[in-house]
């Protein structure tokens, strides 16, 4: 399985043509994945004018302000693309909260959706009328990450990642690792997940078991296929849906402060 090193082609919506992505998403099997660099926002404080009183609350929790602008960014853009996926008002958007805190949008079950962020990215996934799940992590390759990799993945990917070049070891954990971790998020379990991640495989493009003895019907029942992509380098990222993609677009957040006022 060859890692995607390189960076993707990432579309960079202008004021004018956003409208026109976001329609795209209308057709069932298509997924959006919006990349967000903190580091190319001008002001992360102006975010918190999309969030809610409930998270601004929670936001005021963080010790750290790397923390607390992250958390701003990812609540204040989701709130906005929803909105506008929905074409639901940004002031009525509602959560609700699965057994073990998967949120969803509230009395509309067609748009999916799913977060993850790593140091200054955020990732963001949608899609309509299937579980999503996305991750992102910075390659951290200070880490034992090897020593990691013996307590999550099972032996044909401990073989896997013995068979790289040095250099991208590292990478090569991460990109187990994302995968795993997308497929936790879609099913909804995160830390609860009731199967031991050894012996889950992610190393084809559908998630499998290793020991079909194993088999649960509850999670991995599921037509469950994998894509991994590189959003920006040093980062690894994989986003996974329940049922086939028919095309995966990727587009980078901006500010689009006048396109996306406050209704």
């Amino acid at each position: 399985m060859p890692l995607p090193l390189s960076e993707l082609e990432i579309t960079k919506p202008t004021q004018k043509s956003i409208f026109k992505l976001i329609s795209g998403l209308q057709t069932q099997g298509n997924i959006h994945v919006w990349i967000v660099d903190k580091r190319q926002l001008n002001e992360t404080n102006s975010y918190l004018k999309w969030i809610s009183e409930e998270e601004l609350t929670r936001a005021q929790k963080f010790r750290f302000e790397k923390d607390f602008s992250t958390y701003v960014v990812a609540r204040g853009v989701l709130r906005t693309l929803l909105s506008k996926y929905s074409q639901i008002h940004s002031d009525t958007i509602n959560f609700v909260y699965g057994a073990y805190g998967k949120p969803k949008l509230k009395n509309n079950d067609t748009i999916q959706f799913n977060v993850s962020h790593s140091k200054e990215l955020i990732v963001l996934a949608f899609t309509l009328g299937t579980e999503i799940g996305v991750d992102v992590e910075y390659v951290n390759d200070t880490i034992n990450f090897m020593k990691i990799a013996h307590t999550v993945f099972n032996k044909t990917e401990i073989e896997f990642l013995n068979s790289l070049e040095k250099k991208n070891q590292a990478y090569g954990f991460y990109h187990l690792w994302t995968r795993k971790e997308a497929f936790i998020k879609l099913s909804g379990y995160g830390l609860s997940m009731p199967i031991a991640l050894t012996k889950i495989s992610v190393l084809q493009n559908k998630v499998h078991l290793v020991d079909e003895k194993s088999k649960n019907e509850n999670i991995l029942n599921w037509d469950t296929k994998l894509k991994s992509f590189t959003p920006i380098s040093g980062y690894s990222a994989a986003v996974t849906i329940q049922k086939n993609a028919n095309k995966t677009e990727f587009m980078s957040w901006n500010d689009y402060e006048s396109t996306f006022q406050k209704e």
